[in-house]
């Protein structure tokens, strides 16, 4: 894929929470200083997007939310969780500092 295909939402079925998906990819690619970096996460969000994460907002804020289910991506919790770990952990920092950006611009 060429590395603009990651800033569209690969989950048109799901427009809830699309406009906060399409500022996280065009963020990880502006606000991360090391682009090796920004790349792998845009690579990772985007990946989690299209397994079914999506982005809610409660009365803390904007967390993210698996989807799971029998037959995709995440069976359990533990499933996603593992993925998290291995793939998104790393980089929890420069995620945090991208939520609260698309906090701070969405509804």
């Amino acid at each position: 894929m060429e590395l603009h295909e990651y800033l569209q939402d690969p989950r048109t079925d799901c427009p809830r929470d699309s406009h906060r998906w399409q500022m996280i990819f065009r963020l990880t690619c502006q606000m991360v200083p090391n682009k090796l970096v920004a790349v792998r996460i845009l690579k990772d969000l985007w990946a989690f997007r299209s397994f079914g994460l999506t982005m809610r907002r409660d009365h803390n804020g904007i967390k993210f939310a698996p989807t799971i289910r029998k037959g995709w991506a995440w069976e359990t919790m533990e499933d996603y969780e593992d993925m998290r770990r291995r793939y998104l952990a790393p980089y929890t920092e420069e995620i945090k500092i991208l939520v609260r950006k698309v906090e701070e611009e969405t509804d």
